[in-house]
């Protein structure tokens, strides 16, 4: 006994978790579902949708599909088509709400969404489209808020005709004329618009198309109605009936339901009044089976009607009841009264978001400038130490350059002396490597003259054993003197010769202005201008066209 009373305990304790962990159930399918659909392209994606809508009647799986596709707009960079599908899915989101949901602020704020995004990106062809479901809530308030016809709702109709008309969005256009001959002739205006009859009945579309010919026999039924062509009328409305079931079928209920309402104020004049409540039943049933909840009001409202044609007054109160608790379902406080709210926070929202944007680009433009004003004490900076150290190259260019010229003038008045002194007829010969100081002081100004002297130390080929020959002296005695009175030898002294050489011919532009520093160089005995320049560059401290340049000024 005591273990029964355990188990009863047991399972009374886990039966307030069932619901809960139903409800879990329920969001993890719903996750994984969301999870496996966003997998699919946008352009699946809205075939499904279409299916769970129209054909299969599930506005929640409808709802994921759409969900999906217009959060996409916001995600990475995508096709035009994808950017179409993305508006033509809030768009739907917004029918959704209007049709199946009932939540018309938010139905409301989708739609404008919708056509805030269409105008952005130029997609025209879908604003009638999106205005004329704008222009759906907009009726439902109107009606609500007064029985007679709002003038202002029809123009707004006729300007989203025009619109539709001109972007050859059927679609649209043959809703349009639908819902304006609806709230025109429920409101006792029959001729208000004409003018949107004679463009139905002469569209360049073929007659076999089922929404044409729909439309065409409303503006026929319509037009005998007002001849009292009874009969006519009449028949033209039971064939609008026939041809409902040929429309799409996420139209087709609406379409019999129109069809039915006609018929029916048809019935009324003809006092056929058990004829009109069979049709109103139907559309009851029809409505309840579709979730049309408008429809079922208007159906509600002339069942009370014609129950107290016929002194049914029980019946006429039950079904006026009925109509007034689906009236206050659709206008409580979360739906038709708050579309204006609707309307409002969405500009408050764009107004929000055009300061953030304002915002940023201020922030971004102060940032630039900061960037710019940094980056430019920098480059002054960088500009100031640039100019430093341009002078000091300058001055240290000015500086050996003018070294240079001491040390050319120094060599033309060595030369000059040279010139005055006449080496000694004969002269002994060097027998020995072993040379006294005075040998070697008498050699080496004996080089000296023939250095400062001889055109031929200018010759490419000229080498030691040339000048050996010019001094008379054995090559080996004249290396010797040379390196022991001259740093580097030889050709470092026969290097400065040339050099010199070249800065006084590049001095004299009257004889050698017109010649470029290549013909100097060979002229000095340089083979090649890269050798001459190396050369130059280690004598002077400067490049051949640096100097050549300050030469100039």
């Amino acid at each position: 006994m005591r273990i029964l009373f355990f188990f009863i305990l047991t399972i009374l304790c886990s039966l307030p978790a069932l619901p809960q962990q139903a409800a879990r159930v329920e969001c993890d399918r719903n996750r994984n579902v969301y999870t496996q659909w966003s997998r699919l392209s946008s352009k699946q994606l809205m075939s499904m949708a279409n299916h769970w809508r129209c054909i299969v009647n599930r506005p929640d799986s409808a709802l994921i599909c759409y969900t999906i596709v217009a959060n996409r707009y916001y995600g990475k960079e995508q096709s035009n088509d994808d950017v179409k599908r993305s508006i033509e899915a809030i768009n739907s989101i917004g029918l959704l709400y209007l049709d199946d949901f009932y939540d018309f602020p938010k139905s409301y704020s989708y739609l404008l969404q919708a056509k805030e995004l269409a105008l952005k990106h130029h997609y025209d062809y879908f604003i009638p489209s999106i205005e004329m479901s704008m222009l759906i809530v907009e009726g439902y308030r109107s009606s609500f808020a007064s029985n007679k016809l709002d003038l202002n709702l029809v123009r707004q109709y006729k300007k989203s005709f025009r619109k539709a008309l001109k972007q050859k969005n059927w679609y649209a256009l043959q809703n349009l004329f639908f819902d304006l001959a609806l709230h025109c002739t429920f409101h006792g205006n029959d001729t208000i618009f004409n003018q949107e009859k004679r463009v139905i009945r002469n569209l360049p579309l073929p007659d076999t198309t089922a929404w044409l010919q729909y439309a065409r026999l409303l503006c026929d039924g319509i037009d005998a109605y007002l001849q009292h062509d009874r009969q006519q009328s009449f028949s033209y409305f039971r064939q609008m009936l026939g041809c409902a079931s040929r429309i799409n079928p996420g139209a087709r209920p609406t379409a019999r339901i129109i069809a039915r309402n006609y018929m029916y104020l048809w019935h009324l004049d003809t006092a056929k009044v058990d004829e009109a409540i069979k049709g109103v039943l139907t559309n009851e049933k029809e409505a309840k089976e579709h979730n049309l909840m408008v429809h079922l009001q208007d159906a509600y409202f002339n069942l009370q009607e014609l129950y107290k044609i016929k002194g049914n007054q029980r019946l006429a109160d039950k079904y006026y009841i009925l109509y007034l608790e689906t009236k206050d379902n659709i206008n409580n406080s979360k739906r038709l009264a708050n579309i204006g709210e609707a309307g409002l926070l969405f500009e408050m929202q764009k107004k929000h978001e055009e300061a953030k944007r304002l915002a940023y680009e201020r922030e971004m433009q102060l940032r630039i400038i900061v960037c710019i004003v940094v980056f430019s004490v920098i480059l002054l900076f960088m500009l100031g130490w640039l100019y430093r150290k341009y002078r000091q190259v300058s001055l240290q260019k000015r500086s050996l350059y003018d070294r240079t010229q001491e040390i050319i003038k120094t060599q033309a008045e060595k030369r000059q002396l040279a010139s005055q002194v006449k080496p000694e007829a004969s002269r002994p010969k060097y027998e020995s490597s072993s040379l006294s100081t005075v040998d070697k002081q008498s050699l080496f100004q004996h080089i000296m003259l023939v250095m400062e002297t001889a055109p031929e130390v200018f010759e490419p080929s000229f080498t030691l054993e040339k000048l050996s020959q010019l001094v008379d002296a054995r090559a080996n005695n004249v290396s010797q003197v040379i390196n022991e009175n001259y740093d580097g030898g030889f050709y470092s002294m026969l290097n400065e010769h040339r050099i010199n050489e070249a800065c006084r011919r590049m001095n004299d532009r009257e004889r050698y202005g017109q010649f470029t520093i290549e013909a100097i160089a060979q002229g000095v005995g340089f083979k090649s201008r890269s050798n001459f320049s190396r050369t130059f560059k280690a004598v002077t401290g400067l490049t051949p066209s640096a100097y050549q340049k300050m030469s100039r000024k």
